[in-house]
């Protein structure tokens, strides 16, 4: 098991290099349809071990390019833009983090090219539930994510195709309009949330926060002493591989 991680990793992790390489326009051509190609021969020839695996791994490789090609970094259009915007339209593209008091998650807006981190502020009473692949009308401030003395957060945004953040709070600022993308990963978002609320009825804070980031990688509920005992001893990626290895699975 150990082993087939590292070679889905860096299967992976190629595919996002060559993807990076690759003109926009040649894209479909080089790895979306030969992905397609290679996913189906693997389907049919299933039973012969070797074949099957090989092109599963050709097959991450090629899904990480397309990754990189439909990730590229906003244009400094968008970040013009970005200041005027107070009304978003858009689908969740990412599993939500859930921290006391706020929810936050990734949106692709409809008319868009690159994505929103939204952080929807909550009182305890009227929080509402927000899934991968709800579609979702906001309202809310829109800024271009600001730099900071030793870390550049709008460079570590616009790596994964992010703009802009918005802040949504108060009565009225957001709509349910249905739901859109994978149901597989919007049945995964539903278990996790599930488990997660589990943990927090079972055990006490501290000790919940530290199973959300082991188990799951979600570090949002992790107290702050805990993240920096982390992060002083080395074992950060501990939290990160707890979700790759969700990511996985659910995938």
């Amino acid at each position: 098991m150990r082993y087939s991680l590292v070679g889905v990793t860096l299967a992976f992790a190629l595919g996002t290099v060559f993807g990076s390489l690759l003109p926009p326009d040649l894209a479909p051509a080089l790895l979306y349809w030969p992905a397609v190609g290679i996913a189906v021969t693997c389907v049919l020839l299933a039973r012969v071990r070797r074949v099957f695996l090989v092109g599963l791994l050709v097959v991450i490789a090629l899904l990480g390019g397309l990754r990189t090609q439909t990730s590229k970094p906003p244009t400094e259009e968008l970040y013009r833009r970005a200041i005027y915007l107070r009304e978003v339209t858009g689908t969740v593209v990412s599993y939500p983090d859930l921290g006391e008091g706020y929810t936050a998650f990734i949106l692709a807006p409809d008319h868009l090219s690159a994505k929103i981190r939204v952080t929807c502020f909550w009182n305890e009473e009227d929080q509402e539930r927000i899934f991968y692949g709800d579609r979702l009308h906001l309202v809310g401030a829109v800024e271009v994510p600001e730099y900071f003395d030793d870390f550049d957060y709008r460079a570590y945004l616009a790596r994964q195709g992010v703009f802009a953040t918005m802040a949504v709070g108060g009565e009225g600022q957001m709509e349910g309009i249905g739901t859109a993308g994978s149901r597989i990963l919007r049945f995964g978002d539903n278990l996790r949330q599930k488990l997660l609320e589990r943990l927090d009825q079972i055990l006490p804070s501290v000790e919940a926060g530290l199973a959300h980031g082991l188990l799951f990688g979600e570090r949002a509920s992790l107290s702050d002493e805990v993240e920096e005992a982390f992060r002083r001893t080395g074992l950060m990626h501990l939290l990160a591989v707890s979700g790759l290895h969700l990511g996985i699975f659910l995938a």
